[in-house]
């Protein structure tokens, strides 16, 4: 029996492999699968409004539902920066082992530890003027030193959710996924998902 197709839009393969496994009755298609595809600037002020900008234009382009998400990381010892600009306010500096040794040394002196991951979700079908949206958190410390592990990808490398309290490096990627923010938002509109993809 064919799987029915989820789009989402990103190209992140992390993201794809989470998707994946959080959503396996469906066959999940990225904007990877689209040749003349361009991904828009996410210049949105909220991670809500950047899933929306991703949701929205490739619905337009595929004329048919799409989910978009954002992801940003909060530190409390830094006033929940980065937040928002997670993956922008350390540029031209691109690579996440670099960020996260960034953030490393802007928090060493520092005492609080505690910081959250948020996803923000939107599923839309822009020419039928529907969309629903869910945010997901999860809370957590950060660590001391980075950890690696083939399945980490952003802030991961220091990121210890509360669940577990160990790196997502030392998780399995099943406990990884089921404890990301991005699995409370699904979880949220996953009502939504199984009404609308046919």
């Amino acid at each position: 029996m064919n799987k029915k197709e989820l789009w989402i839009a990103t190209s992140n393969e992390g993201k794809i492999k989470e998707f994946q496994s959080l959503l396996p009755d469906y066959e999940i298609k990225s904007v990877k699968d689209l040749l003349d595809y361009v991904e828009p600037e996410e210049d949105g002020e909220t991670l809500l409004e950047n899933a929306k900008i991703k949701a929205e234009t490739l619905s337009k382009y595929i004329d048919g539902w799409a989910i978009g998400d954002d992801t940003g990381y909060f530190f409390d010892a830094l006033d929940g920066f980065p937040g928002v600009y997670s993956r922008r306010w350390a540029y031209p500096v691109t690579d996440f082992k670099e960020i996260c040794k960034m953030i490393l040394d802007k928090t060493k002196n520092l005492d609080d530890k505690n910081m959250n991951m948020q996803t923000a979700i939107v599923i839309t079908n822009y020419n039928k003027g529907e969309s629903y949206e869910a945010l997901g958190i999860t809370k957590g410390v950060m660590g001391d030193e980075l950890k690696f592990a083939n399945h980490t990808f952003g802030y991961d490398y220091i990121f210890k959710p509360e669940q577990y309290n160990v790196y997502c490096a030392e998780l399995t990627e099943e406990e990884k996924v089921n404890c990301s923010a991005r699995a409370y938002a699904l979880n949220e509109i996953k009502a939504i998902i199984e009404k609308e993809i046919k």
